[in-house]
């Protein structure tokens, strides 16, 4: 006899939902807070808490937008449910936080160790990152750098 399966409510979901997106908006608090609810994300699997992080990343608030691409780049297989696109925004951001953390997102699963994801995005990878070396936001830039030369732009 097989083991029964779960059967998961609308509202059950929901609440998981609402969870998740309350711990995303506090690791973007800063500090213990982030610390803790960062851990509490580990918690739900990637398949889970990777789309969340996607909706996130299109918050009107800057730290959040900045956590969740860092969150949501955090393993790879969290890299393989957030898309490229999301990450190459992140780097025309308003806010220099945003672009850093779009940046360190590029730092952590593109480059040539991955040729062949890597093949199929760099012609996008580099005009979004370009513009970035000359950035006003001497962090960004020297960051741009690092990530241009790593990619092998």
């Amino acid at each position: 006899m097989g083991a029964k399966k779960k059967t998961v409510t609308p509202a059950a979901a929901d609440a998981k939902v609402a969870k998740i997106d309350e711990l995303i908006a506090k690791s973007a608090k800063g500090g213990g807070t982030a610390s803790g609810a960062r851990t509490a994300l580990q918690a739900f699997s990637d398949d889970v808490v990777g789309p969340r992080f996607v909706v996130a990343a299109r918050s009107p608030d800057p730290k959040i937008r900045a956590a969740a691409v860092e969150g949501g780049t955090a393993t790879a297989r969290r890299r393989e449910l957030f898309p490229l696109t999301a990450i190459t925004s992140c780097l025309a951001d308003a806010e220099a936080k945003v672009r850093l953390s779009g940046l360190i997102a590029l730092n952590r699963g593109w480059g040539p160790r991955n040729d062949a994801v890597y093949a199929a995005v760099r012609a996008k990878i580099k005009p979004a990152l370009e513009p970035l070396l000359s950035d006003k936001d001497r962090t960004v830039a020297s960051q741009a750098a690092v990530v241009w030369k790593r990619l092998g732009l």
